[in-house]
């Protein structure tokens, strides 16, 4: 699926839809297939991968840096981690 090393693997507690969750962050991503996602974020470049469901009903991601921002020296699993807090908070009804 991905030649890429996974850097971490999130299970949420309910489906998300990543390509609406992207948008409405206004975080820029270029749809692969049904369960795969290029993502800049922080200027660097994360491979997302759905392991379980679809982009649209994602459940289980796995997150690969593809590469790392030139201008930034926040470590990548900061950077996995502020993403996925994005996703998080975004995805959570007030």
């Amino acid at each position: 699926m991905s030649e890429f090393s996974p850097l971490t693997e999130r299970e949420f507690a309910s489906p998300l839809q990543l390509e609406r969750l992207l948008s409405e962050l206004q975080i820029e991503y270029l749809g692969v297939d049904d369960q795969r996602l290029y993502v800049i974020f922080a200027e660097t470049v994360l491979e997302v991968c759905v392991r379980s469901g679809t982009v649209e009903t994602a459940q289980t991601l796995t997150i690969a840096i593809v590469e790392e921002s030139k201008r930034s020296d926040t470590d990548p699993e900061t950077i996995v981690a502020n993403f996925l807090q994005r996703l998080e908070d975004a995805a959570t009804p007030e």
